[in-house]
């Protein structure tokens, strides 16, 4: 795996900054130009302080090459990539950052409904109360090789830690206004099944990872 930093331009004046500020997904869209294979998995996450440039992580199967950000004046004042070799023990503690869309499903069909001929994906709502975001992720924690207390789960005051990304997703000429509820965590994980874990760092936690979610980052307690 490869791990990119991207310090922006701030404040921003690039108008193709501003505009992919303002919709992830397009920012998505800018990301992936970074790599031959589209097609691939590309996680990011933007974090935004309060003081300073906001910056963008990006998390890649392929080596990146950034250098079509210099025909974007503003897009990237400094950029850095380096290649990450996950190696993980039982029982190792680390200090991780998550920015997730917590979410449960409703309304979905049936066992008895499905052999009927009957489905429905449901539809997803968000978690609106902390203490059901912390369970959302300890569920995710157990499923994925890792351990979270969620009392020892915080959510970061470095930027604003609940909001709504919003913002266009589609193709073809078909578009579809989207609305996703935004959660800041950090704290501390102890590693359970390092098979499983990294297997989860690969593939990200949670829906909405075309849009800045799921990216795990990871650093030593």
């Amino acid at each position: 795996m490869y791990l990119s930093q991207l310090i922006l331009e701030h404040p921003p004046r690039s108008r193709a900054l501003r505009r992919d500020l303002a919709f992830p997904y397009q920012m998505h869209k800018t990301l992936s130009r970074a790599f031959a294979d589209q097609g691939q998995r590309v996680l990011f996450r933007l974090d935004s302080p309060r003081r300073g440039a906001p910056r963008v992580l990006v998390q890649s199967e392929q080596e990146p090459d950034w250098s079509f950000l210099g025909h974007m004046p503003g897009y990237a004042s400094r950029v850095t990539a380096k290649p990450f070799v996950p190696d993980f023990s039982p029982g190792q503690l680390l200090r991780f950052r998550l920015r997730a869309n917590p979410t449960k499903k409703v309304g979905t069909s049936s066992k008895a409904q499905r052999l009927a001929g009957k489905k429905n994906n449901g539809q997803r709502l968000a978690l609106l109360m902390e203490e059901d975001q912390r369970d959302w992720l300890a569920r995710k924690a157990a499923a994925g090789g890792f351990v979270v207390n969620p009392a020892a789960v915080w959510i970061s005051r470095e930027d604003s830690p609940r909001y709504m990304v919003k913002g266009w997703q589609g193709a073809n000429g078909n578009k579809r206004k989207l609305s996703l509820f935004s959660v800041l965590f950090e704290g501390y994980l102890q590693v359970r099944d390092p098979g499983e874990f990294v297997s989860t760092l690969r593939s990200g936690i949670g829906p909405g990872k075309g849009l800045g979610f799921g990216l795990l980052s990871l650093a030593p307690a």
